[in-house]
């Protein structure tokens, strides 16, 4: 929360319920060349951009992430959306540090040590063969799927 931890405090201590994809959660399921190469195999035109997109800059980090491949982030919440059973969670109050050295520290307290209400369901595991498999078959729909022509006028109905 380094570049606005005054706006995630306010967010997170504002009691609304709240998931949280931490990267503690988000590196467990690491994308390598060949999950990538099925977004271009696949995919259509959709997975051929992912593939140029993922390939311009290699996100492999086996000194990092202990093995190859790497993090597709922002995919966990729409996963989320579709496959909830793909995660699991616990209930934690999430706070952030404003001010000193630490500002930007973001805190989970899964034991009630602060005053504060859980309100947060932080994702903690995630199936990576499930989470991988959904991102390839949605993507993979857009290569099955045939482009209708146009009508005469050039006008979609």
């Amino acid at each position: 929360m380094y570049a606005d931890p005054h706006a995630a405090e306010i967010v997170y201590g504002s009691g609304v319920p709240l998931v949280v994809m931490p990267l503690d959660m988000t590196f467990q399921a690491l994308f390598t060349a060949e999950h990538v190469q099925q977004f271009r195999e696949r995919g259509g035109k959709a997975g051929a951009a992912l593939f140029n997109l993922f390939s311009a800059f290699d996100r492999s980090d086996v000194k990092r992430f202990g093995r190859p491949g790497g993090p597709m982030h922002d995919a966990t919440t729409i996963a989320w959306l579709l496959r909830p059973d793909l995660f699991k969670s616990r209930k934690a109050a999430v706070g952030v540090q404003v001010t000193g050295l630490t500002m930007g520290y973001t805190y989970a307290d899964f034991y009630q040590k602060t005053d504060r209400t859980p309100q947060a369901d932080i994702m903690t595991d995630v199936d990576e063969t499930g989470f991988i498999n959904l991102l390839i078959e949605r993507i993979s729909h857009y290569g099955s799927a045939s482009p209708q022509p146009n009508p005469p006028g050039g006008r979609k109905p």
